[in-house]
């Protein structure tokens, strides 16, 4: 049974932006993007596509890769990392990144 299937259903489109923004529509009017991954996140190739994709189309997007760091590192307090990053994304929210 494929990963997916634990949230995707069978007879999903998976080109539909819904399931990834892989697939969305960007362009320079659309908000700036944070986007936050590890080195070992098994997503890391897709935020880096995102990343590469939302840049093509005019959009801004800030990619910021964490050595060593798997998918949602930063549900972890208790790694410096994972406080660092936290801090990135306000920053970049409140306009100081």
């Amino acid at each position: 049974m494929p990963f997916r299937s634990f949230y995707i259903p069978d007879n999903a489109d998976l080109t539909s932006p819904d399931l990834s923004p892989i697939y969305g529509s960007f362009d320079d009017q659309f908000p700036p993007v944070f986007v936050t991954s590890g080195t070992r996140d098994y997503l890391l190739s897709g935020c880096v596509r995102l990343d590469r994709l939302m840049r093509e189309s005019g959009a801004t997007c800030n990619l910021r890769v964490w050595e060593g760091m798997w998918h949602v590192f930063e549900f972890y307090p208790s790694i410096p990392e994972a406080e660092a990053s936290i801090t990135e994304v306000a920053e970049f929210l409140v306009g100081k990144f």
